[in-house]
């Protein structure tokens, strides 16, 4: 039997479904700055701050953004509800266990009585066997509650909400009041603690004995809103000085609480900082987006990667939205889920075992409790018979597990004989690694698309209406960003239209080197000169080569003639994903120059390790003055299906793009049918490949600095392409030693510009035994 212990928040919600979060009374009551009492989207504040705020008595400023809305209620908290979840799903395979506290009121009662409702016995009346049992001590003040504000119109039918907090009683709960049999647990589970603040303190001590009683230990974050106030906008402490993070087994946070906590600027650097401090494990949500995954120690088996929501529960959403009840609970219900895969995975291990536990696995449980919690208005689902919500869940769990880990990209396919410049054109002792398309099969709902298409039997011109409104979709999920679709116009291909717009401005062309070899040829091959710029190639920290822009040098070659800018981003060759801040500096040097960029991405849906961040969506300027590029191409491996869409937020700019590509033809139905099924159906088919590609990247760099000391490469950001420099290992001519010795073709790397002289690139989208077989071979080939 699993023994299960959690404490932190743990408080009646009263939920407002259905507000509009548009309207004037709610808009105006938005925060100005970070910690200032006002409301926030998927955020907490606590009531006194934000009455202060709205200068007006709480219950007055309530009943004004409410309007005839009445509430109901239900159980809430992050530990509380994560812990519900965990028994409903366990039930006489675990023993559960609630620490908290309450109020001597009304609402005290409330808590109590939906305990009773969801299975749980006061302490003094369970003994110790499989069940759920809570402990509440009793505080002579108020009961916490949660005044839940909910849109679930809000991000696009998603739905958001707002919390207002009343802490009451949770602000007197402290170390004391959990005994000490609180850690005679397998699992200890921390819950929202931000809304606990004397447990929340006391957190690096209650960790380091939870660890040494040998337990897991699991902290799921809350928005800090104390910790807000007293930073000022500046990173958030987790125990005294950050002390308690090498107690925690894993981590469980939001976006918003991540970045905030760990200081950094994105999901994937955020995890990264937990593990460096000592966490086991992160896992970190950002609402509808991708949950991003990383382990490093302990426990768990190292990896870092990403899990799509469930798709299963968005289409049962879409079909049938009379069965939306709310989002409230979500994350509560996620973490849960996570708790539930924890001690599933403990169970199955062998007694006395030492095997590493599956993060991903332990994860999927914890997405499919968010996800449906969707269907539920309020954080916990009371259950008309045992192992009610179990049932329910399970066919979306067995259903994403099909449609998530059912990828096999490990599989070795045949390529030769079917016409494929990567394989026909080499000779059969070759192993081909340079031209950039990959050795996978394309997604299953692009192979139906095309053989739907293809069982038609006619292939006429085609029409596509529906496409822009797939792919303005497809921005959003990807970068939170509304497009009109207007903005959108679509390619035949990529290559041809970065040849076309070069003659959108007279003048020559401004672009930096490394860079894309079609790219740098384009504008030559269509009559127009360049001025190259060499990126500045630096050494890092940990020790690869890092390229950035070079504005001193961009500065001084320019020319007044000068009116168009290449970027490519994701980088081709060298595996850069620009930060934000350095497109930042990109969009002033041009409107300094008052040159239009045209940024090639079409590398934007493979990145590892921030998110990609498109041209367009930096401000009002870099959208009216770019032409932002991307395709299929890259992403879903259809280099040889071209397609290709360009956004073009300026009209003017839209309508002379339009007059300078009209001899391009129009995208055939083949590479339409294969476009629509990739953007719109093939989202987790896009995460598993990302995160086996993150393997790759991972595995393949490891590779070459642990067998070949002295090698020069670059950490790869995004692409699947690895820049390497073999000379300090002796060998003049790279490329040509590559081919004759090691037997590999790579992309030599002078095609990509001066800068690039003795470099190869080297594609590693491929199955791994591939890129094993290639280490092989170069260290069978050297001296």
């Amino acid at each position: 039997m699993i023994r299960i212990h959690g404490t932190g928040c743990c408080l009646i919600d009263f939920l407002y479904p259905r507000l509009d979060f548009n309207a004037p009374a709610f808009q105006s009551r938005l925060s100005k700055k970070d910690g200032d009492g006002g409301l926030g989207i998927g955020k907490l504040v606590f009531a006194e701050d934000f009455e202060r705020f709205a200068g007006m008595p709480y219950e007055s400023v309530l009943e004004e953004i409410a309007g005839k809305v009445k509430p109901s209620h239900n159980l809430g908290g992050p530990s509380a509800v994560s812990l519900v979840h965990a028994a409903q799903i366990l039930g006489d395979r675990a023993q559960v266990s609630f620490y908290g506290a309450r109020g001597n009121d009304k609402t005290g009662d409330l808590v109590e009585e939906a305990f009773a409702r969801l299975g749980f016995a006061p302490a003094e009346k369970a003994p110790e066997k499989p069940g759920a049992r809570y402990f509440l001590k009793r505080y002579d003040t108020l009961t916490p509650r949660t005044d839940v504000l909910s849109d679930p119109a809000y991000d696009n039918g998603h739905g958001e909400r707002t919390f207002i907090n009343l802490i009451g009683a949770a602000g007197h709960l402290t170390r004391g009041d959990l005994g000490d049999d609180f850690f005679d647990a397998d699992i200890i589970a921390f819950g929202g603690t931000g809304l606990t603040p004397l447990i929340h303190d006391s957190i690096t001590e209650l960790l380091f004995a939870a660890k040494q009683k040998k337990a897991l230990t699991v902290v799921n974050l809350v928005y800090d809103y104390r910790s807000e106030q007293g930073a000022q906008g500046k990173k958030w402490k987790l125990g005294k000085d950050d002390d308690a993070y090498p107690h925690i087994d894993l981590l469980i946070a939001d976006r918003d609480e991540a970045v905030k906590t760990s200081g950094c600027s994105s999901v994937a650097e955020a995890a990264a900082w937990f593990l460096e401090r000592g966490c086991g494990a992160a896992v970190i949500t950002e609402g509808s987006r991708p949950v991003h995954l990383a382990a490093g120690k302990g426990i768990f088996k190292e990896m870092n990667g990403i899990l799509p929501v469930s798709e299963g529960i968005d289409r049962e959403l879409a079909a049938h939205p009379e069965r939306r009840g709310d989002t409230t609970g979500c994350g509560d219900n996620f973490a849960g889920g996570i708790i539930v895969g924890l001690a599933e995975a403990l169970a199955e291990q062998t007694p006395g075992g030492t095997e590493k536990l599956d993060l991903r696995e332990i994860c999927i449980p914890g997405i499919i409790a968010g996800g449906y919690a969707c269907f539920i208005l309020g954080g916990v689902f009371y259950e008309t018979r045992t192992r009610e919500k179990r049932e329910l869940l399970a066919p979306f769990i067995e259903a994403y597990k099909e449609d998530t880990m059912s990828f096999d990209f490990d599989e070795v396919i045949e390529r030769r004989g079917f016409g494929s410049h990567k394989w026909d054109g080499v000779a059969k002792d070759i192993l081909p690694m340079f031209v950039a398309d990959m050795d996978f099969m394309a997604a299953p709902q692009i192979r139906e698309a095309l053989q739907k298409t293809l069982d038609h039997g006619i292939f006429g011109y085609g029409y596509e209406p529906d496409l822009p409104g797939v792919l303005a979709r497809w921005i959003k999920d990807e970068y939170r960003q509304e497009i009109r679709e207007d903005w959108i116009v679509l390619l035949p291909a990529i290559v041809p239209v970065l040849a076309a717009v070069s003659h959108l401005r007279p003048g020559r062309i401004l672009i930096n080197t490394p860079n894309y070899h079609v790219l740098l040829a384009a504008p030559l091959k269509a009559g127009k000169e360049t001025i190259l710029s060499p990126l500045k190639n630096t050494t890092n920290t940990a020790g690869f080569e890092h390229y950035e822009f070079d504005f001193e040098d961009m500065n001084r070659r320019i020319e007044p003639d000068v009116k168009l800018f290449y970027l490519c981003n994701p980088q081709n060759p060298v595996g850069r994903v620009y930060t934000r801040e350095e497109l930042i500096e990109v969009n002033r040097f041009a409107k300094e120059k008052n040159l239009i960029v045209i940024s090639d991405e079409a590398h934007c849906g493979l990145v590892f390790d921030r998110p990609h961040t498109p041209y367009f969506t930096l401000d009002e300027y870099a959208a009216n003055h770019s032409i932002t590029i991307m395709g299929p191409g890259k992403t879903f491996n259809l280099a040889g299906l071209p397609f290709g869409f360009a956004i073009i937020p300026n009209k003017e700019l839209r309508d002379d793009y339009v007059k300078t590509c009209y001899a391009l033809p129009s995208p055939g139905i083949f590479n339409v049918a294969a476009a629509r099924a990739a953007y719109g159906q093939c989202r987790e088919w896009q995460m598993a490949l990302v995160d086996y590609l993150r393997g790759n990247r991972d595995f393949f760099e490891k590779a070459l600095v642990d067998n070949f000391p002295g090698i020069k490469l670059t950490h790869v950001e995004g692409t699947y392409l690895q820049w390497v420099d073999f000379r300090p290992l002796g060998i003049d001519e790279p490329f040509k030693w590559l081919q004759e010795k090691a037997k590999i073709l790579p992309n030599e790397g002078k095609s990509f510009g001066a800068q690039g002289e003795g470099y190869v690139r080297i594609n590693f989208g491929a199955p791994r035994s591939r890129l094993e077989e290639a280490i092989q071979r170069i260290r069978a080939a050297l001296p």
